[in-house]
Order: structure tokens, then sequence, then C-alpha cells
């Protein structure tokens, strides 16, 4: 038979149990979300790299285009009118 005493004992040792179960889960879990939060800062620094590349890509891109349309400007000036020999050349016959 046992006594009270014996029976408060055993509560104590299984609260106690039971405390550090909860503090395990609580640790495990914090430990995951912390993992977690680490990989989302990771692909979040990747993802910042991958829009300031296409950030530099695209204002290169703009400078080329701007580029060639000041060529392409710059070549309509040094293109002689072009004559067709039909138009111009005073023959009815052609």
């Amino acid at each position: 038979m046992h006594s009270v005493g014996a029976e408060i004992r055993q509560l104590l040792v299984q609260a106690k149990r039971f405390e550090w179960l909860g503090d395990q889960k609580d640790r495990h879990e914090k430990q995951e979300a912390i993992r977690y939060n680490q990989d989302l800062q990771r692909e979040a620094s990747a993802l910042r790299g991958t829009v300031q590349h296409n950030q530099s890509v695209l204002a290169r891109q703009r400078k080329e285009l701007e580029e060639a349309k000041e060529e392409a400007v710059s070549a309509e000036g040094l293109l002689e009118p072009v004559c067709h020999p039909w138009r111009y050349s005073g023959r009815a016959d052609l």
C-alpha cells in the first residue's frame, strides 16, 4: 500500500518529466523556426543579388540601346539620297 507522500513524490516526478518534455519540444520548435528563418534570410540575400544583377544588366542594355539609336540617327545623316534612274534621268522611255 502506497502512502500519500509516495504518491505525491511520484506525481512530482511525472510533473518534472512532463515539464522537461515540454521544454525539449519548445527547444526543438525554436531550433526549427531558427533554421527556417536562416533559410529564408539566405534565400532573400540570393534574391537581392539577383535583383542587383538584373538591374545592372538592364542599365547596360538601356545604354546600349541609346547608343544604337544615336548611331542609327548618325548613319541616316550619312546616307546619300537614292536616285532612281527612271525617275530622275529625264528619259520618259524607262
